[in-house]
This record gives structure tokens, sequence and C-alpha cells, in this order.
């Protein structure tokens, strides 16, 4: 018994309850399409996906980034935490795909016109140290270099590990931005 079983969800609870799963399912897949507005740093996003959530009240542009805004606000560490393992899941799962066969896995590696292999992006690494192209591996979009890269059956066996373990940790950093947000437990399933 947690002491949750009690609690009634009030406006401020389902206030930051929404916030939180608007965040979450924004980090997952995406802000949606964007254009460029009159100002030329400006960018605006329509067609998000959690645009279409009933559950979460069909949410207009405006409260997307206000949701997000306040978690961010209220959670700074947890949210950079949070997107980085996003990332870390996201490459695992790509690179999980790309052993399931053999041609896959050559694309992947080393793909004749492939600009996005690993074998490409290793090769720009090494020619342009620092540029912009070399961010890949920083960024997270790639984890491992050509030369770092084990056989497919084995490269397969650490990809399925990391997206285990890297769901662990978003499960554990979800866990702590309800907590900071103060979402009771029982309020914490959408």
């Amino acid at each position: 018994m947690t002491g949750d079983e009690n609690v009634l969800l009030t406006k401020e609870i389902q206030k930051a309850r929404l916030d939180c799963f608007i965040y979450f399912f924004i980090q997952m897949f995406g802000w949606g399409k964007i254009r460029k507005g009159s100002n030329p740093k400006s960018v605006i996003t329509y067609d998000s996906p959690v645009s279409g959530m009933k559950k979460l009240g069909y949410p207009n542009r405006a409260t997307l980034w206000r949701a997000c805004s306040r978690v961010r606000k209220t959670c700074q560490d947890l949210c950079k935490a949070y997107e980085k393992a996003t990332r870390e899941v996201a490459e695992a799962t790509r690179r999980y795909n790309a052993t399931k066969t053999e041609e896959a896995w050559k694309w992947y590696r080393h793909g004749q016109g492939n600009s996005m292999s690993v074998a490409v992006r290793t090769h720009i690494e090494k020619v342009r140290p620092g540029s912009s192209s070399s961010t890949f591996f920083t960024n997270g979009y790639f984890k491992y270099r050509k030369d770092e890269l084990l056989p497919r059956k084995e490269e397969k066996k650490r990809a399925r590990r990391d997206i285990t373990n890297g769901s662990k940790k978003i499960a554990m950093i979800r866990s702590a931005i309800f907590a900071k947000m103060e979402v009771p437990e029982k309020f914490r399933r959408l």
C-alpha cells in the first residue's frame, strides 16, 4: 500500500498528468510536420501525432508547447536524461532491425549508395574531425563506428540487450518525472 488509493483526481494533478503524457509522447514520436514561419528563426509545427489522441483531449499546438515547457522547466535534468535514453533506444532499435537479414546488415554497415551507412559516417569522421557530419556518433544516431561493430548475430544480441536496458532506464526516468510533477502512482497510466 502506497497511500495513493484514496487520492482524488484534482485539476492540478490532471494538468500535471496530461503534461507528462504529452511530453513522453512527443519525445517518442516527434512533433509532427513543420513549416517556416514569417520570422526566419521561427518554426511552426502542425499535424502532430499527439494532437489526434482523444484520451489527451485532442491538444492543439499551443497546448503541446506549454505542456512540454512545464515538464522541462520542472524536471530539467530528468528531461535531458529521458531524451538521451530515448535516443539510445532508437539507435539500438535501428541496429537491431538492421541485423534481421544479411542484406539489411550489409546496407547498414556499408551499403552501396547509402550515405547513412556506418562505414560512410566513420570515414567522414576520420577525414573531417569536428565537422557537423561527424556529430552522428556524438548525438546518438550511431553508437558504434565501423571497426567497433560485432558480427551480425552477436550485434543482434548486443542491440537487444541495449534495448532492454534502455527501456528499463526510460521507465525509471518516467517514474521520477511523474514524482517530481507530483502525479500519484494511481494516475500514471493513460
